[in-house]
Order: structure tokens, then sequence, then C-alpha cells
């Protein structure tokens, strides 16, 4: 016999402000322009996420704003005027949850991550079966609908004052400890305002994170997800996540452009231990498009021909330079004839293949006129497979950050964001595009929709991702136009893709746009390989994050991400590399290069070290860095010389002639170079009527490594500096009388004689 019920379910609203008072909270307020921003998720006890949930900040008994979880548990809640503010935490079937003085700070994204429990309510003439739960309507007062608790992942609350309970217990992502602050949590157990709910004060705990333009720290997964009084340090636990919490999300950045030669060999070493398409780049040509004046000129069109036959087409990037690559054309090509095209007027020149590799184009009719507001797109291509959840909450809670430092240039940037989601083609999507959008609140809503899942088979649908962002986005016709790759895994090429990263590379470097890629999670090598060809191609750098490891890395594995670059990489915070990244072609476009400080390799004095030991190091290392920067291919055994170090004053010379004699030494167990013999230098040197100063004129220093038979040249030339010697090397090709290569070193003193 089936039993019938009548249930009448009266929902009472609370505000418990006899219980907390009135919360002190100048700064909300007072007016501000400057907002900030709340986010975090809503979990379970079990680390289920809790859609629906609603999340108020309060001051005192008044409401200031509100915001509903999505499907995975997360809210943000942006343009909150600066204050302390009590946060509350409802949703039907689990305990309210108040938490107060929280702080938000103008310009930073305050980090408030909440766990809460189901509430068991037992009520008369109700019968609760395991599975499932009774969902009341709060406008309703007869019996209510009974549904599974699968189908609640689909109901969402109709309004912020939605009938719920919460639980106690949140989880803070740890960085910024203040001590000093009180956090008061309280349970409401039954929904009602009742006087005598508990509340759980604790003095000392680990804050929320607050994100500021100064603070690039990332946040912390703290051991275990409740609230905790503070350790002392001897007594804290480091983190059990991935090594990226403890290690700062450090990454390095490598430019295959400068490294060009080393880049080459990477390539040609690693081929066939990987899946790729050949790009042939063993030629590469840059050209610099500038006006009369010497100021470059970015988004000129050029044109490039063999005889009638247009090869290809494209802007100029930020700087005004242009790469080209005659090795994708037919070999027996000797010269190619340049058309550009800027503000309506066309000038050409002929390029001879054996000629110089950078060359400057001159338009002297055209001077560059003044630029207001740079237009900036950047966008976002995101892998978002299951295992890349931390790579995706990190870009939603950097996004701010990225975008107060961009927008600080003077005249400032018209920035848009977008992003093209992929992940593979079985998955709940292939790809997904957010158009770019010049609105920063409109992108972070949409960016705090994307979650992880899917994927499974290691490799991803990279190649239809740039299909969308090269052919479905609409890019601004001038400007910088910058894109983001950030995958931890190699794209899938057993597709039978009609569109290739070939094509997409093509496509990139004809609209001007730059794609960076990003190497996350554990990137095996062939990720890294056909990252770096994306980048290399398109002028652009790869990123990969490290993990504190010495030397390259295989990848291949969580917390290793592969990485073959020598020692020729820099390493920073990974969101600070995405700032200067866009800084430096935004400075570029306005033609005041950003300033990054000199590279140059430094020899100290070690007490326990010979002078000669050190030198020798130095040296290596220096003709090292010259072989991998070199601007073309140099085969093994390649004849070259060194040439006397030039000094412009006497008292120098003696110091000149002992570095000379180190870098032989170091040159003379060089593998690249095969050493021309030197007996007959000086001779040469007089025949040709030089002083040894004179060595310094290129075009001199050229003529007698033709006499020597050498093709390449290392010459270098010495400075005194208040606290050290500074020597600069170069590599100088003979045939074109070009500098190929430039490594600057600084010399403690005490290392000379």
């Amino acid at each position: 016999m089936r039993k019938i019920f009548t249930l009448l379910l009266i929902i009472l609203l609370f505000t418990c402000t006899s219980l907390l008072g009135e919360p002190k909270n100048k700064l909300s307020k007072k007016a501000s322009k400057a907002t900030g921003t709340l986010t975090g998720k809503v979990t379970d006890d079990k680390g289920n996420p809790i859609p629906s949930a609603n999340i108020k900040v309060m001051d005192g008994e008044t409401l200031i704003t509100g915001k509903k979880t999505n499907n995975n548990g997360l809210y943000m809640i942006i343009n909150i005027t600066p204050g302390v503010y009590n946060v509350i935490c409802k949703r039907g079937g689990f305990r309210t949850q108040k938490i107060t003085s929280v702080e938000i700070k103008p310009e930073q994204t305050t980090i408030l991550d909440i766990t809460i429990s189901q509430q068991v309510i037992e009520i008369e003439g109700m019968d609760i079966k395991e599975g499932k739960t009774e969902m009341i309507q709060p406008t309703k007062t007869g019996s209510g609908k009974t549904i599974s608790t699968k189908d609640t992942e689909d109901i969402s609350i109709e309004n912020i004052e939605d009938v719920g309970g919460i639980k106690a217990g949140v989880t803070l992502k740890e960085k910024i400890v203040k001590p000093t602050k009180e956090i008061v949590i309280e349970e409401n157990l039954d929904g009602d305002d009742d006087e005598d709910m508990p509340i759980e004060k604790i003095d000392k705990f680990e804050i929320i994170e607050t994100i500021s333009p100064t603070t690039l720290d990332p946040y912390e997964e703290m051991s275990t997800p409740a609230i905790k009084k503070r350790k002392s340090p001897s007594e804290k636990t480091r983190s059990k996540v991935s090594a990226s919490s403890t290690s700062g999300l450090r990454a390095g950045f490598v430019d295959d452009n400068k490294q060009f030669n080393f880049f080459l060999n990477f390539l040609e070493e690693y081929k066939r231990r990987v899946t790729s398409f050949p790009i042939n780049i063993t030629e590469r040509i840059i050209l610099n498009v500038k006006d009369g004046l010497g100021n470059s000129l970015p988004d000129a069109n050029l044109k490039i021909f063999a005889g009638k036959e247009e090869l290809e087409n494209g802007l100029s990037y930020s700087d005004g330079s242009y790469l080209f690559f005659p090795t994708e054309y037919k070999k027996n090509i000797s010269e190619y004839r340049l058309e550009v095209e800027y503000a309506g007027i066309t000038d050409e020149m002929i390029i001879d293949r054996q000629g110089k590799r950078e060359i400057d184009v001159s338009m002297a009719n055209i001077q560059k006129a003044a630029t207001e507001n740079i237009p900036l797109d950047v966008l976002f291509i995101l892998d978002t497979t299951g295992s890349m959840g931390e790579e995706i909450r990190r870009l939603r809670n950097s996004i701010e950050i990225i975008n107060l430092n961009i927008s600080e240039i003077s005249p400032k940037p018209d920035i848009r964001y977008g992003m093209v989601l992929y992940r593979d083609v079985n998955d709940i999507y292939n790809t997904k595009i957010i158009p770019l959008n010049d609105s920063l609140p409109t992108f972070q809503e949409q960016l705090f929709e994307v979650f992880s899942g899917g994927g499974g088979d290691t490799p991803e649908n990279l190649q239809a991702a740039l299909d969308d962002a090269l052919n479905k986005i609409s890019w601004s016709a001038d400007g910088v136009r910058l894109a983001f790759i950030i995958t931890d895994a190699p794209p899938h090429l057993d597709y039978e893709q009609d569109y290739t990263y070939v094509n997409a590379v093509h496509d990139a470097k004809r609209k001007g746009i730059k794609l960076f890629s990003i190497g996350t999670g554990g990137l095996p090598i062939g990720g890294e390989y056909v990252l770096r060809q994306i980048s290399q191609y398109t002028y652009s750098n790869y990123v990969f994050l490290t993990y504190g490891e010495k030397g390259e890395s295989e990848g291949g594995a969580p917390g290793s991400v592969s990485h073959h670059t020598g020692e020729n990489f820099q390493t920073d915070k990974l969101e600070a590399i995405i700032i200067r990244k866009v800084k430096e072609e935004l400075h570029n476009y306005l033609g005041k290069p950003l300033s990054g400080g000199d590279e140059y390799l430094q020899a100290t004095k070690i007490e326990t070290e010979e002078n000669k030991v050190t030198l020798d190091k130095l040296f290596t290392r220096a003709l090292i860095q010259l072989h991998d920067y070199s601007s073309i291919m140099i085969p093994n055994n390649t004849p070259a010389a060194v040439l006397p170090i030039m000094c412009s004053k006497e008292e120098l010379k003696v110091n000149a002639e002992y570095f000379t004699a180190n870098l032989l030494y170091a040159f003379s167990l060089n593998k690249t170079f095969t050493a021309i013999e030197r007996k007959n230098l000086q001779k040469i040197i007089e025949e040709q009527k030089l002083q040894l100063t004179g060595l310094t004129d290129l075009d001199k220093a050229v003529e007698v490594g033709k006499i020597m038979g050498a093709e390449m040249l290392i010459a270098g030339e010495l400075f005194e500096k208040e606290d050290c010697f500074e020597l600069y090397v170069k590599l100088l090709n003979v045939k074109t009388a070009e500098v190929l290569a430039v490594t600057k070193t600084k010399i403690d003193k005490s290392l000379g004689l």
C-alpha cells in the first residue's frame, strides 16, 4: 500500500544581524574608482563542486552584490568597491556559512574557496530515500518533486535569496599571510536566524590569496582543506601538489631566432625521434622595414617575387621585421625581388640569396606617423583536457594582473582578449571559440566558465584550434596581434587534416600574428619540437615551466616539461614572462624598444681556482654561445681563425694579448671549427699595411680572413671599466662581411695581468 504524505515546509529567511553586529568597513563606505574581484570555488567535503550556490557579499545587513556558482562550483564577482565584507554562502540541502572580515582591495583579486557539507534534516511525514532529495521551490507550499541526485546538477536557484543551509569549513589558498586579522566562521544549522547558532573563532589562520600587480606568486594548495591554525616555521608541511606550487610557477623561455644555429641543430638531432611536419627554415633572411628617419615600420605589406611569380606576402611585425626563408622555395633561385607597401607608397629592392642575413629595407619617402592607441589582440589557444586544470585556474587568477601591467603603457593600448579552447575529436567539444572582445569583465566571465575534462590519449587536436585561431577569429587589421598556445600535449598529426600547423604558421606570418607557445605539465619532446617550430617561424618564443631542474629536461612526466635549449634560456615567473613579451611588442610598435639590460657572461675571481681555469671556462662558454647564436647554420669543421683582441688604450695591450692567448686555447679545443694556422698572421697584417687597431674595422678584418683562407673569423675588442674588463667577442662571416653573433663578457680585473 502506497503511503501518502503531506508536507508543509516553511522557509525562514535570516539575517543574523543581532549576533554579528555591524562590521567595521571604512573602505566600503568610501567611493573608489578602482574596484576589486572576489573569486573561488565551492565544494563539498569530498571535493565535489557545488553548482548554484549563492555567494553574497554583505556590508552589515546590506547586500552589496552576489553571484551563483556555475556547474563546476566556480564563482567570480567583479567590480566590488574596496572594503572589508562578510561573505555568505548558501545552497539548498547544505549548511549556510558566513565568513567575516574578507578584505577586497582595489585592482586586486581575492581568492576565497569554500567547503560546505550537507545538512541532514528530519521532518515528520517525509520519507527520504537513499540517493534522492526532496526539492521544494520556495514559492510553493505543496508537496515537492522528488528527483535523483544526478538531476540536481541541472537545478539552479532562481534568486539569490533562495532557501538553503550551508556548512562551515573553508579551503583557503595561501600566499600572503596576515596573522593580525580575525576571521569568524559561523554555521547556521537549521536556516533560522537563531541567537544560539554556534560560532567558531580562529585567532590565527592562513589567509586567502590576494593577487596584485606587484605580487605574481601563485597560490599554493594546502595539504588539508579545512582552516587550520598557523604552525610555527618548523611545523609547516610542504605542499603535496605539483612541484609548481613550491617553485613559484617559474618558467624558462628561449628565443630560437636569436640562437638560430642551435635551433637548426636541435631540429636535426631530434627529427627522427618525434612525429612532425617539415618546415625548411635552414636559410633565413631578416628584413627590417624602416622609414626615412630609421624608425621601424610595423604593418608594412611585403611581397616577395622570383621573377614574376609571387612567392609570399605578409605584414611586418611590431618592430618592422619580417622573416623570409629561401629554402622553402626552389634551390636554383639566386635573387628575389621585394615590394614593400606602406601608407600607399611602394618601394622595391633586390635580395641576393648569398648576401647578408639581415637587411634594412629603407623607405626614404615615408615618415612614421605618431601612434595613438595601439590595437592589441591577445588570444589564448588553450588545451582544456583533463590534465590542464591547474593551468586554466592559473590563467583565470592572473588575467587581471596581466591586464593591469599591459594597460599601464602610454598611450594605453586598445586591448581585446579572446580564446580558442580545444580538446579532441571524441570529447564534449573539439574546439570552442570565444571571440576577441574589448571588455575584460566579459572575458573574465567567459574564462570563468572554462573547465578541464576529456582527453586521455596524450595528443590533442591543436591543429583544429590553430585553424579556428587563424581563420575564424577576426583579428585587427593593424596593431599588435599575439596568440599564446598553452598545452601539456603534442598535437594529433594522424588525422590527415587538410589544415596543419604548417598552414597555420604561414597564415600567421601573412597576417602579422605571433604564435607564442607555453609548454606545461608533462609535455614530451614531441610537443616541444612542434611548439618550437611554430614559435620560431612566427618570430616568437617557446616558454616552458621549470621545476627546479638543472640543465635540460626530457619531459613526458608530471613536473617535467621537455626543453632542449642548452644554457641559452632565461627564467622568470610565468605571468612576468607573458607580461614582458606583450610589453616588448607594444614598445616596439611605438618605436621605443623595451630595455632588458645587456646579456653577458661574467668571470669572477675564485680563490680556490687558478685564473687560467676560470678564463678557460669563460672563453669556452663564449665560443659555444657564438656558435649557438649564429644567424646561419655552421657546419662542423668550418675553417676559422682567431684574430688578436684589439684595444684602444696602450695600457690595455698586455691584457689584450693575455686574453687572446686564453681565447686561442679554448678555440683549439672547440669541435665545431677547424683552426687556421696563425703563424703568418702578423706578416699578412703588415703586408696589408694594417695596424692591429685597424682590425676593428669589419671590412679590413674580413680581408685578412680571406687571405688566410678562413670562412669564419673570431675577433674581440677589449675595454676597461671601473670594476672590470669588458670584452666583446664577435663571429664574422668572411664571405659576406657580416657579424653573425656577438658575445659580451665581463672579466674581474684580478683575473688579468
